[in-house]
């Protein structure tokens, strides 16, 4: 899937793209967007992709690239499944709910396309209210 874009890069490029890949968590940071210095886990601005536009070689070309790989995702439904180890704050049983880090990419067409981390570091436990509550994840599984 990323072979068209890796034709992209040049030979420092590569080396660095697949140290990120190999060391990828499955959180939002995803190694073909870091290596352009863009961050799904934080809100990426029109400046921000500009500044990258100026800065790094043959960026068109890789952003081409990138557009073919995400134009061929399909839409599909998810299942999310795992174990969340949440604590009360007293004695009153408490129902908590499971929050997961997602971010929304919009393009110039006006389509959107919604990405999920599977990294239970990106996941919390709070109460109706959205207060987080003390927990741990055992286990998440991002299902297609």
């Amino acid at each position: 899937m990323s072979s068209t874009f890796v034709e992209t890069l040049t030979a420092e490029e590569r080396v660095q793209f697949e140290e990120l890949v190999s060391n990828f968590d499955g959180s939002l940071k995803l190694p073909i967007f870091e290596l352009l210095g863009l961050n799904f886990a934080e809100s990426i601005s029109t400046e921000q992709i500009a500044e990258a536009a100026e800065s790094i070689e043959n960026f068109e070309t890789k952003t081409t690239a990138i557009e073919e790989i995400l134009e061929s995702v399909v839409d599909s439904e998810i299942r999310i499944t795992g174990t969340l180890s949440a604590t009360g704050q007293s004695n009153i049983p408490t129902v908590a709910f499971a929050f997961i880090e997602v971010t929304d990419v919009s393009f110039d067409d006006g389509s959107n396309l919604l990405v999920v981390s599977n990294n239970p570091n990106d996941v919390v436990a709070a109460d109706i209210d959205g207060a987080v509550q003390p927990s741990e994840v055992e286990r998440l599984n991002v299902l297609f």
